[in-house]
């Protein structure tokens, strides 16, 4: 019984570090993945792709989407996204203009959902590399990892709990 709660108590805990409190609060939650992109070069436009799973699976058609960008002490700049149609459910583009060199902070507002962080990105000038550049607040084993770890917790829990039933059933 002690290992049961124990297991019980530690799906629960892995499963809801992997959300923020906004996400708790409103009972659910998105993750935006970033299609390949051109670094950035400051003050030309690079058009930024990106797909929003509703729960990290459903692509999920919203509204008020975009990139925000974010100077160093200044208000952050919201560069809106397109859906690109009915085709691709869930799919995205945005024209975000970088307006100097420097390190931005960025995140992805997802409508209803929580902002997604994409933590920060190094602008340089002069012309851009041919490789594609993007970041990530959380590496997948993360991201990925930590609700599995919960759902195999939940597993054994279940599988225990069906064991015990059984034994008692038999007495």
């Amino acid at each position: 019984m002690k290992r049961r709660i124990w297991l019980t108590t530690c799906a629960a805990a892995v499963l809801l570090s992997t959300l923020g409190p906004a996400q708790v609060s409103a009972g659910g939650w998105a993750i935006t993945s970033l299609d390949p992109f051109e670094q950035p070069v400051a003050g030309q436009a690079t058009t930024i792709g990106f797909t929003i799973l509703q729960h990290g699976v459903t692509p999920v058609d919203l509204d008020d989407v975009g990139i925000r960008v974010f100077a160093e002490g200044k208000a952050g700049q919201f560069f809106p996204a397109v859906a690109d149609g009915p085709g691709r459910v869930g799919h995205y583009t945005a024209h975000v203009v970088f307006p100097s060199v420097g390190t931005f902070t960025w995140l992805v507002e997802q409508g209803y959902f929580a902002p997604q962080d994409l933590g920060q990105i190094t602008i340089t000038s002069g012309v851009a590399p041919p490789s594609a550049a993007s970041s990530s607040p959380q590496p997948a084993a993360l991201r990925y990892g930590l609700p599995l770890i919960a759902a195999l917790c939940l597993v054994i829990v279940v599988a225990e709990t069906v064991r015990d039933r059984r034994r008692l059933a038999a007495h």
